[in-house]
């Protein structure tokens, strides 16, 4: 049976992105980098893709169609590299050969693995965020891991998409978030002159239980330092869908964002007791009228761009969460 499955709203919102010459410049991207002692054969890993996506064909989809009509249809698998001689050494920018890497969504694919041989090995996967979310790359790597050491891997061809969860779980109405007008910009002052991206390894001590406060605590106090000022940070973050339906390990986008407001007096505790009020209420389902998700169902994705560019949604950070594995943890049983 082929896979299928028709664009939601929110697939739609990640397609809309900056162009230069016709080409994109930057994407949506969701990128994990796992590092660790080891060889990386190249042949073993494409088999260990062929068999992930085989299991798991959302890892290897295209767009087909137009507008209203677009949908998902498989493409080809992801692409697996090996770069021998990379000269990135996983702490800074420099020398990072796929810091704005796009794809074509049209003729796929829409996911690749790129091998980076070295002490440590590095192993750096991306997804485009038009076909899934984090915790779907999340659940493409274990299932690339479990054929790496020659586990049978889990099947999941769900089609479930962001919408259909929300309509089937009784929704609350969620208060429509106030501009907040002395929020502090995560960069500081805005230099017209400064583009594109700069990449940056943090390491963050603690329990990795409880990593997402952690992070948003830390990252509120980047932000003051770099504005030199104390005052409130907003973050938008993502909600895993997925909690409210049998399916744990679905496929697709399915997380929805929510804002979390970080004052200068909130400790890591308060920030974690703001998520999971949030969560305790579901404000992740909250959702616009149907008329409204039809209206933005049938945009072309460039017409999004002066409104994305006007939020700081657009102005998003990709920050990578540094966690150290041993190889038993992803070549051994668990």
């Amino acid at each position: 049976m082929t896979y299928e499955r028709k664009l939601s709203s929110i697939d739609r919102s990640f397609l809309a992105h900056p162009e230069q010459d016709g080409r994109p410049v930057r994407q949506r991207i969701n990128q994990f980098i796992i590092e660790g002692p080891g060889e990386l054969d190249l042949t073993r890993w494409k088999d260990a893709v062929a068999k992930a996506a085989k299991a798991n064909p959302s890892s290897c989809l295209k767009i087909k169609g137009h507008l209203g009509r677009s949908r998902w249809v498989e493409g080809p698998l992801p692409a697996v590299t090996l770069l021998e001689d990379h000269q990135w050494n996983g702490c800074t920018s420099d020398h990072f050969p796929f810091l704005n890497r796009t794809f074509d969504l049209r003729q796929g694919p829409t996911a690749d693995i790129l091998l980076l041989p070295g002490s440590p090995a590095r192993i750096l996967v991306s997804t485009h965020h038009a076909v899934m979310d984090g915790m779907s790359t999340r659940f493409f790597m274990e299932g690339v891991f479990c054929a790496l050491r020659g586990e049978p891997v889990p099947q999941n061809k769900s089609c479930v998409r962001d919408i259909d969860i929300v309509r089937s779980v009784e929704v609350p109405t969620r208060a429509i978030q106030p501009t907040i007008q002395d929020a502090l910009p995560f960069n500081g002052a805005a230099e017209p002159a400064e583009k594109g991206v700069t990449w940056r390894r943090a390491f963050i001590p603690g329990n990795f239980k409880n990593v997402s406060p952690m992070i948003l605590f830390e990252l509120a106090k980047i932000v003051r330092a770099n504005n030199e000022a104390d005052g409130k940070v907003r973050f938008l973050m993502p909600i895993n869908l997925r909690r409210h339906i049998d399916d744990k390990e679905a496929m697709g986008n399915l997380s929805y964002p929510v804002t979390v407001d970080i004052d200068i007096s909130d400790t890591e505790t308060d920030v974690r007791k703001k998520i999971l009020t949030t969560m305790k209420n579901k404000q992740d389902l909250y959702f616009p009228p149907p008329f409204l998700m039809n209206l933005f169902t049938w945009t072309p994705s460039f017409l999004f761009m002066p409104w994305l560019e006007l939020t700081s949604y657009f102005l998003m950070m990709c920050l990578l969460v540094h966690i150290d594995f041993d190889e038993e943890y992803f070549l051994n049983d668990r």
